[in-house]
Parts: C-alpha cells; sequence; structure tokens
C-alpha cells in the first residue's frame, strides 16, 4: 500500500463516525493499521477520526451535511453518495486503482489485499448485493469496491449525475444502471458478504469481509455485536 497509485478510501461524517471507526478497529484486529484515507464531511469527524490515530483528512462541502442518521434514498443520504462519489473521482483523476469500503464494513482477514497487490482484470470488481427476498438479484453493491482508472470508471463515479437529478439518485443506482458499459465481477460471495447473505449463512461461513447493509437505525449496532464484529 505504499503504491501513490493505489489508495483504500472511505468516507464519514459526524452520525456515522462509530461505524468507520469501528472498521478501522477491526483492521487493526488483523494487524492492519492506518491504511484507509478516511475523507470527512465535517469538523466533529475529522477530530474523532484524528484523535483516534487515523487518517481524517477534511474536505469542503457546498451542499448541507446532516448531523443526523440519515435514510436509505432521502436527500441528506444521496448529498452523503454525492461526497462519496466527489472523493472516489478525485483519486481516480489522479490515476490511482482504489479500495472503496463503507464505515459498516468489517474486516475478517488480510486477503483483501491482494487485489491491491495484484490490480484487477476488470474495471471493477465488487461484493454481490445480495437480497434474501430476491435471491436471484446480482446488484453491484457500491459498499465495497475495487476500482480500475480508466474513461470507462471514470465517465461512471461522476458526482454530477447525482446534483443534477435533484439528489433523487444514489451511487448504486447510478453504477447498476450503467454497468453494461463496464467490464466488472463480484467477489467470492463466500468471502465478501453483505449484510443479508451473512445473516442468513453465517454459521457456515468464515469471511474476509462482512458488508452489514440491509439493516437501519440504532439496529445496526446491536446486530454487529451480535455477529461479534463491534470493536468500538
Amino acid at each position: 500500500m505504499s503504491d501513490k497509485k493505489q489508495e483504500i478510501i472511505t468516507i464519514t461524517s459526524k452520525w456515522y463516525t462509530d461505524y468507520t471507526l469501528n472498521m478501522l478497529l477491526s483492521l487493526q484486529e488483523i494487524s492492519l493499521s492506518n491504511i484507509v484515507n478516511v475523507y470527512c464531511l465535517d469538523s466533529e469527524s475529522y477530530e474523532k477520526i484524528n484523535e483516534n490515530g487515523f487518517n481524517g483528512k477534511k474536505i469542503d462541502t457546498k451542499y448541507k451535511i446532516t448531523t443526523s442518521p440519515t435514510q436509505f434514498g432521502t436527500y441528506e443520504f444521496n448529498t452523503f453518495m454525492y461526497y462519496k462519489m466527489k472523493v472516489m473521482r478525485d483519486a481516480l483523476k489522479q490515476n490511482k486503482e482504489i479500495l472503496y469500503t463503507d464505515g459498516d464494513v468489517v474486516f475478517k482477514k488480510k486477503n483483501f489485499l491482494q487485489y491491491l497487490d495484484n490490480s484487477i482484470n476488470c474495471d471493477l470488481l465488487a461484493i454481490k448485493d445480495f437480497n434474501v427476498e430476491n435471491p436471484q438479484k446480482t446488484s453491484i453493491c457500491a459498499g465495497f469496491m475495487y476500482l480500475k482508472s480508466n474513461l470507462k470508471i471514470k465517465k461512471i463515479i461522476n458526482p454530477k449525475i447525482i446534483s443534477k437529478n435533484n439528489f433523487k439518485i444514489q451511487d448504486q443506482e447510478i453504477i447498476n444502471s450503467k454497468r453494461k458499459w463496464i467490464d466488472f465481477e463480484f467477489l467470492s460471495q463466500e468471502e465478501y458478504c453483505n449484510g443479508s447473505f451473512y445473516m442468513k449463512n453465517n454459521k457456515i461461513l468464515n469471511p474476509t469481509v462482512v458488508h452489514f447493509n440491509y439493516i437501519v437505525g440504532e439496529n445496526k449496532k446491536d446486530v454487529m455485536k451480535k455477529y461479534n464484529s463491534w470493536y468500538l
């Protein structure tokens, strides 16, 4: 990870900081420290991330950032996703290959580094967004993605698509609606699980990464604690 052409990225704000810190602490549990750049949307998150010894980077924001938890699909949530795409795009414009991870991801093993040590063989490599109510669904999960820096990816990872749609659309919708433009692959579902797949199959899994999506509100922390995935 000393290669300047690679970057592991996450984004946070005041209401999301505990999840971000938990993700960073999960990396410490497997002896990986300070390998993630944390882009902070407000002073509170910036100070808390750095006070805990992590790499917080404050970014300028022209759109209002809420200090309260947001619900999926709302204006406030999509504003957060706007800045997520902006941070990724800025790194891609520097010709960096990136791993983007949401804060509600937990790392269990170091295997995920292999896709940084050896460049991916496609434009985008991501977790499959499994839905227990629709198991045939094959959506890209935008919460954990390896991305190459090329014209196809830069065309998709564009925050202006969100702002031009009056913040009525979010990053995962954009990526999936335009995925026919790119060469993408899914990570092994047994090794890289989203929340729905993990909770359905956890007794037979020994994953590398778990993304605790499909769980909303304060219940998310309780669920993560239940599955021994809360380190804060």
